[in-house]
């Protein structure tokens, strides 16, 4: 391991500073930052030149043996540039099997050293932003430790994309398709690991469109099917609007409820984003709410000792 700088940070004049980083453990780091499940390897080199009113940033990031909650996944390769407010951006992750994740683009940033340390980066929010993201089968399971244990416990699946992000923050723009096959997500509140995941989602300006998005059954037929729309607003979820289709759809298994069995017809579920600390992570929970809220219980249930087979299980229909 090896970090080094030369040079200098002039505040009134001109920059001239190189900073080497070689085969640093990012461990620190991410448990710094509450991502401890992440590891590996950094490389770096930044060159910092140009005035303090406005630097020049020039520089290349490796993150190498990249694991994720203990498994290798791969590798991070970016070339980054930053001058006249606009940071630059290069970046292939890959996958242990040979797929490739890339994003590629700028995205408004303004960074300034004239005011000395107090000085710093700032967003734009009128700036425009230009990105593309692209996906042919890349495995998410790798993105694990950006969740909250705390609400999730499993992340599976395949995703291929090809999004290209432009406008500002107040009114992005979006274009382009995202598919999910074979997703599994774990859900602590629910008790359960869905899987397998379908989804087909097309980004239109600031929506993303589900079409025929399915949670299968033991069977392999469709269990919940979700449609409809969900709409940013500043970066975040804004409002929502799905149709949910449930089928024998065992929705929970808890102390509470011994597998909790959705069927029926179809319900609306609409809402808008939550205020308060975590708006993203609340966002559509509003949705979810309506949705339960027009299911009835059949029958009572609490944790029987038996293991419960799902067509036992508290049965809820829309209302």
């Amino acid at each position: 391991e090896r970090v080094a700088v030369d040079g200098r940070i002039d505040f009134l004049g001109d920059q001239d500073l190189i900073v080497t980083v070689e085969n640093l453990a990012i461990g620190g780091l991410t448990d710094f930052v509450n991502l401890e499940a992440l590891g590996g390897d950094l490389s770096a080199t930044l060159v910092l030149s140009g005035p303090a009113e406005a630097p020049l940033i020039d520089g290349t990031v490796v993150l190498d043996d990249l694991t994720s909650n203990g498994r290798r996944v791969g590798s991070l390769d970016a070339d980054v540039t930053y001058a006249d407010g606009s940071l630059r951006l290069d970046a292939t992750l890959t996958h242990v099997d040979g797929e490739m994740l890339t994003v590629d683009g700028t995205v408004p940033l303004a960074f300034t050293l004239a005011d000395g340390p107090a000085g710093g980066a700032t967003s734009d929010a009128s700036a425009e932003v230009s990105l593309v993201a692209r996906a042919d089968a890349f495995p998410i399971a790798w993105a694990r430790p950006f969740l909250d244990d705390r609400a999730y416990n499993a992340l599976g699946g395949t995703l291929r994309l090809d999004l290209r992000i432009e406008g500002t923050q107040a009114a992005p723009r979006l274009d382009g398709v995202a598919t999910i096959t074979d997703g599994r997500l774990g859900v602590v509140a629910t008790g359960r690991t869905y899987e397998p995941i379908l989804a087909d989602l097309t980004f239109q300006n600031a929506r993303i469109v589900l079409d025929d998005d399915r949670i299968l059954g033991r069977s392999g037929r469709t269990a919940l099917d979700v449609d409809g729309e969900v709409r940013l607003r500043e970066r975040s979820v804004g409002e929502c609007d799905l149709t949910i289709t449930p089928n024998n759809f065992v929705a929970m298994d808890t102390r509470t409820y011994d597998g909790l069995v959705l069927d029926g017809a179809r319900a609306k579920a609409t809402g808008t984003r939550a205020s308060g600390p975590s708006p993203r992570a609340a966002a559509c929970s509003a949705a979810w709410s309506s949705f339960a809220a027009r299911a009835r219980p059949s029958t009572a249930s609490s944790r029987s000792s038996a293991a419960p087979s799902p067509s036992t299980g508290t049965r809820w229909r829309p209302s």
